[in-house]
């Protein structure tokens, strides 16, 4: 009678373990993006300012960042990058001057308190159209290293040589 409970038990511990250990292999975890649409496209602007949009991380559970590679479509055209910044409270997309907004974004850790705080910062050189056409995201989450690829793009036309993007406004926390 003793040595089937000490079996059951024995058991039961086994499968939990073994439940434990899949729970962790097989959740998702690490970037999930939201899907198309998440992104903005400007139009009219003028070459030299950076454009910035959300790119609205979900986050599941939290998750370091290892990796982020940002295509554009023309890289003669325009460059692209993820930074970290401070969201401003009254706008998801904002045009701004001067040196790049934000500090680099790998090796921070993304929770849901800190998602909306990444933006793809998109910088034309030349005119014509400059789309950002997928972002690539490797992350660390439960021992783990996953990659995301959301592909909506997020652009500018820029149809202006020189000048100041109509749109550029005082936006704090962006720098």
């Amino acid at each position: 009678m003793h040595t089937r409970g000490l079996v059951a038990a024995a058991a039961a511990l086994v499968v939990a373990v073994l439940g434990a250990i899949l729970a962790i292999v097989y959740i998702p975890s690490g970037p999930s993006i939201r899907p198309a649409g998440a992104f903005i496209r400007f139009n009219d602007g003028y070459v030299g300012a950076h454009y910035v949009s959300w790119p609205a991380f979900s986050a599941q559970s939290s998750f370091k960042i290892t990796s982020i590679d940002v295509k554009v479509d023309d890289p003669t055209r325009c460059t692209a990058v993820v930074r970290k910044v401070r969201r401003p409270a009254e706008s998801f997309a904002a045009v701004t001057e001067g040196p790049i907004p934000g500090s680099s974004a790998l090796g921070a850790v993304v929770s849901h308190a800190s998602l909306l705080d990444y933006a793809v910062v998109l910088t034309p050189t030349q005119i014509g159209d400059c789309s950002v056409s997928s972002v690539t995201v490797g992350a660390t989450s439960w021992a783990k290293t996953r990659t995301t690829t959301i592909t909506s793009p997020f652009g500018v036309a820029t149809r202006h040589a020189s000048g100041v993007d109509s749109r550029v406004r005082d936006t704090p926390g962006l720098h």
